[in-house]
């Protein structure tokens, strides 16, 4: 099996990286939702760090960086009201008890917020 062939996955299944013996890249290894938890977190180095260019704001808690590519990033304990519409929408206007058009602006104003404290182009 080649190893683009061993990240073919189905569902329900959770595949870890691993290194190939035969050509040295990644390959993959079934797994359980605990040792791929466990994985990561070994790989994780609280003294490491990165800088990335700020692309652009998508949203109150989601932007996209330069780093070697662009890379969407997700804020950690931030939830302001998302762009996309629909059931996700719904559920956040009847959870705050307010109209559709409240939380666009909410949205906007949590855009606006976050792209005043990271404009574009800063690191």
């Amino acid at each position: 099996m080649s190893c683009p062939d061993a990240f073919k996955s189905s569902a329900g299944a959770f595949f870890a990286p691993g290194e190939c013996d035969g050509c040295g890249s990644l390959k993959s290894e079934r797994t359980s939702f605990r040792n791929l938890l466990v994985y990561f977190c070994q790989k994780l180095d609280s003294h490491s760090t990165c800088t990335a260019m700020l692309s652009s704001v998508i949203d109150g808690d989601t932007v996209i960086v330069d780093l070697s590519a662009k890379e969407r990033v997700r804020l950690l304990g931030i939830d302001a009201p998302e762009r996309s519409q629909g059931d996700q929408a719904d559920r956040q206007c009847a959870l705050l008890g307010i109209e559709f058009e409240t939380l666009k602006i909410l949205g906007l104003l949590a855009k606006i917020h976050l792209w005043g404290l990271c404009p574009t182009g800063s690191t």
